[in-house]
């Protein structure tokens, strides 16, 4: 249990320095942003699915490495939630093209 609290508050370390680092275009996409991290840090896949609409609008036509990131919490969560491996995939696959093309490979936002 230890071990899962020290992961958790690792992962909300850095994504609190990602935070930080990103210049977001208005508070709407910042507060989503922190939803998501909380949802994400929480194991709360449900949350991250029901947000889909608003992530989709947001985030995703971003080509960035916070558009990867935010197609890479929507692969875990259909895979993990739903059990939905083809549209994981598709996530994953668009959280790696961006990666790729950007030549970032980590977990860390840039513009």
């Amino acid at each position: 249990m230890t071990r899962l609290y020290i992961f958790a508050l690792l992962v909300l370390t850095c994504f609190g320095s990602a935070l930080a680092q990103y210049q977001f275009e208005n508070k709407k996409a910042e507060k989503l942003y922190e939803k998501l991290e909380q949802y994400y840090a929480e194991g709360d896949y449900e949350g991250i699915l029901k947000s889909e609409g608003q992530i989709t609008d947001l985030f995703l036509s971003k080509q960035d490495t916070l558009g990867a990131l935010m197609h890479g919490f929507l692969g875990e969560a259909y895979l993990y939630w739903e059990n939905d491996l083809n549209k994981s995939l598709g996530f994953y696959q668009k959280e790696y093209e961006l990666r790729s093309a950007l030549g970032t490979e980590g977990g860390d936002i840039k513009t």
